[in-house]
C-alpha cells in the first residue's frame, strides 16, 4: 500500500466524481431532494473540522435529503440488490410514508412490508427505532447519536449523516473498499482491525475533502456501476488518472478475493403440527432463540433427526406437553439455502383434538390460527413448507 493519500490529490478526486456523479447517477426513489420536516437539530453552514464533530449547531436549512428515506433505503439495501429493493421501498413508502406512521404500526404489519427481503431482525429493529425517533421528535444528525439507535451501525451511521445531512462523516462497504483497494493499490481485505482502520482513514480523508453527501454517493454509484468486481469500465471511470490499479495493470487482481465460507448442510425434519382451536384449525409455529439458527424467524420447529424414530425422540424432548402427538412422514422434502446454509428438510405432520395442546408451551412456540400463515409466515423457507403440505382440511 501507498504512504497513504495527500489532501490535494484527494480533493481532485473527489471533485472528478463529484462531477461525474452529477451526470450520470441513477434515478432512485430514495435519491429524491429533502421535502418535509423530521429531524431533530440543526444542520452545519460549514463543514466542521474534522469527522465525528458534532452536529448541533441551530441553523435550520433543511437536509439534503430525506433521513426517514435515506435510512430506510439504506436498511433495505443490506444484502439485497438495487433493483429488487426499488420494489419494496416504493411499497414500504405507499404504506409508512414518514417515520411517525412506521412508529404506530404492529410488529406484524411490518413484518408483513418486509416479507420476502431477509434477515428479518432488520424490520424488527426499524420498528424499535422508528418508535424511538418518533418520540423524540424527529431523527437526530450526529453520527454519535444515530449510532444509539437500534439496527443501525458505523456505514448506516455514516450514509445518514452525510446523504441525508451533507455531513463529512465516513462510509465503508463493499462497493468503497473495491474502489480504494483500486485507487490506492490496497493488497488487502479490511479483515483485521489495523487493515479495517486503514480503509475507514481513506474512507474518512474523502468525506472531508468535498461535498460529503455527494462524494460518499458518488463513491457509492462509481463501485456499483463502474468499478464493478469484474471486468472494471475503466475508460468510463471519473477516478481512472487517480487509480494505482489502474496504472498497473492490476484492476481485475485487487481487491484479493474472499475466502469463502464452507456451506453447512443440515438435513433433518420440520413438522407441522395442527389442532382445532376455538376459531379453527391453528398451527404450532416456532421463534428459535438468539443462539440457534433462524434465529428470530417465525417457522416451523426443525428437528436435527434422521430418522423417524429420531424426530419422535426430539419431538417428545422439545415439547413434553404434546409427547402423544402421532407424528406422521409426509412425501415433501424441503430444499432452501440461506447465507452459507443448505437445508433440506423432511416434512412430517401432527394432528392434535381440540383439547390437546392446550399445556403451557416451552419458550418460542406459540399456536397460530392457520388462516393468517400467508400473513404470518414471512420467510420463504416456512412459506415452502406451507405450500408443500397442500390444502389443508380443517
Amino acid at each position: 500500500m501507498s504512504a497513504g493519500p495527500r489532501a490535494e490529490n484527494v480533493r481532485a478526486a473527489a471533485e472528478a466524481l463529484s462531477a461525474w456523479f452529477a451526470a450520470n447517477q441513477r434515478e432512485l426513489p430514495w435519491r429524491r431532494p429533502y421535502a418535509g420536516s423530521g429531524f431533530a437539530g440543526g444542520m452545519l453552514a460549514e463543514a466542521p473540522a474534522q469527522s465525528g464533530a458534532s452536529a448541533t449547531t441551530a441553523i435550520k436549512t433543511p437536509p439534503r435529503r430525506d433521513p426517514y428515506r435515506t435510512w430506510i433505503s439504506e436498511i433495505m439495501l443490506q444484502q439485497t440488490q438495487v433493483a429488487t429493493v426499488i420494489g419494496y421501498f416504493n411499497r414500504w413508502m405507499e404504506r409508512f410514508p414518514d417515520v411517525d406512521s412506521l412508529a404506530r404500526a404492529q410488529e406484524s404489519e411490518v413484518l408483513e412490508a418486509w416479507a420476502g427481503l431477509g434477515y428479518y431482525s432488520r424490520a424488527r429493529n426499524v420498528l424499535v427505532t422508528a418508535r424511538e425517533v418518533s418520540a423524540r421528535g424527529g431523527f437526530p444528525s450526529s453520527r454519535e447519536e444515530l449510532l444509539g439507535l437500534k439496527g443501525i451501525g458505523e456505514y448506516t451511521a455514516g450514509a445518514i449523516a452525510s446523504l441525508a445531512f451533507d455531513l463529512p462523516e465516513p462510509i465503508l462497504d463493499g462497493n468503497l473498499v473495491r474502489v480504494f483497494s483500486r485507487v490506492y493499490g490496497m493488497d488487502f481485505l479490511p479483515d483485521a482491525k489495523e487493515q479495517k482502520a486503514a480503509y475507514w482513514d481513506i474512507a474518512r480523508a474523502w468525506a472531508l475533502a468535498h461535498k460529503p453527501g455527494l462524494v460518499n454517493e458518488g463513491l457509492m454509484e462509481l463501485g456499483a456501476l463502474v468499478c464493478s468486481p469484474r471486468n472494471p469500465a475503466c475508460d468510463a471511470c471519473p477516478l481512472a488518472a487517480f487509480c494505482s490499479a489502474r496504472a498497473a495493470g492490476s484492476q481485475d487482481r485487487l481487491p484479493p478475493a474472499k475466502a469463502r465460507k464452507q456451506s453447512v448442510d443440515v438435513e433433518g425434519y420440520v413438522v407441522a403440527a395442527f389442532r382445532s382451536g376455538a376459531a379453527g384449525l391453528e398451527v404450532l409455529l416456532y421463534t428459535p432463540g438468539k443462539e440457534e439458527r433462524l434465529a428470530g424467524l417465525l417457522t416451523f420447529p426443525i428437528f436435527d433427526a434422521g430418522d423417524l424414530p429420531g424426530l419422535r425422540m426430539a419431538w417428545k424432548s422439545a415439547l413434553p406437553g404434546l409427547a402423544s402427538a402421532a407424528l406422521r412422514p409426509r412425501t415433501a422434502i424441503i430444499s432452501h439455502g440461506i447465507t452459507h446454509h443448505r437445508y433440506r428438510l423432511r416434512v412430517a405432520e401432527a394432528r392434535l383434538g381440540a383439547r390437546e395442546g392446550g399445556a403451557d408451551l416451552p419458550a418460542g412456540y406459540t399456536w397460530a390460527p392457520a388462516g393468517e400463515m400467508h400473513r404470518l409466515l414471512v420467510s420463504s423457507l416456512p412459506r415452502k413448507v406451507w405450500e408443500a403440505l397442500g390444502p389443508i382440511a380443517g
